[in-house]
């Protein structure tokens, strides 16, 4: 996988990143940074187990040694995962395993939430939470997945500009690039390399302008990295015939 590490940020920037279950803009459940769960049974399958907070039984609202102040469970982010579950109920928060039950129970409440608020609003209807390290961990594993798509969609995917490769990928996990007949004129241009063109062609609905400028500028830088690569090839394709020497092939 070539993404560079300043799209890799720019993407979990453009997304955003929670522990916990919200709707995306187009009204799909969704966790980490973007990763989607159309159906309960996706939450339930993942490879990361969810936690839960568990408060003092007989007391909805506590006085806790860890953070001290008067606590309620949806003012809560999620603690560190050192916090582990202890073996009776006393003053404080305890983070325990989420049962399959209340991960379905919280896939079904964002399920039937309004879409079109930002992520953290979903926050105050969920108790069940990944780590900071298991939302890494998914990150990553969704990174390679696209990127296994992306370079069956295109397969010279190596071979092109970085700015291209990053903008491919942010069309893929952000829009349908990667369903038949979506984008057609984009991937003609992408099979042209013409990516001063492809800048025109990678508009997308429903998300910030800034994420449409950046990629459209990543197809611009693509277009002039090729530019400069090309303009250098030729250069010593001059130089080698000047010395009858051997031309080096142009970019494919």
């Amino acid at each position: 996988m070539a993404l560079s590490e300043t799209y890799k940020a720019k993407l979990r920037a453009f997304e955003g990143s929670a522990n916990y279950m919200y709707l995306d803009t187009v009204g799909v459940v969704t966790i980490g940074v973007g990763h989607a769960l159309f159906a309960a049974n996706d939450a339930l399958n993942l490879p990361y187990p969810f936690r839960t907070y568990r408060l003092r039984a007989d007391a909805p609202v506590v006085w806790s040694a860890i953070s001290p102040g008067p606590l309620v469970l949806r003012d809560l982010d999620p603690l560190p995962s050192f916090y582990s579950p202890l073996p009776t109920p006393s003053l404080g928060i305890h983070v325990d395993f989420a049962t399959r039950d209340q991960v379905r129970a919280d896939w079904n409440t964002i399920h039937a939430k309004p879409m079109g608020h930002v992520y953290t609003w979903y926050r105050q209807f969920t108790n069940c939470w990944l780590s900071d390290s298991d939302v890494d961990a998914l990150y990553e594993a969704d990174l390679t997945t696209y990127w296994t798509t992306l370079a069956t969609l295109f397969p010279k995917l190596d071979t092109y500009p970085q700015g291209a490769q990053d903008a491919l990928f942010d069309l893929l996990y952000n829009s349908d690039l990667g369903k038949p007949g979506k984008w057609p004129n984009l991937k003609n241009s992408v099979a042209a390399r013409d990516w001063a063109k492809a800048a025109t062609q990678c508009q997308r609905g429903q998300i910030p302008a800034d994420r449409n400028e950046f990629t459209k500028q990543s197809f611009l830088d693509a277009a002039a990295d090729e530019a400069r690569w090309n303009r250098r090839a030729a250069d010593e394709i001059d130089f080698q015939d000047s010395r009858g020497g051997v031309h080096l092939r142009p970019m494919p």
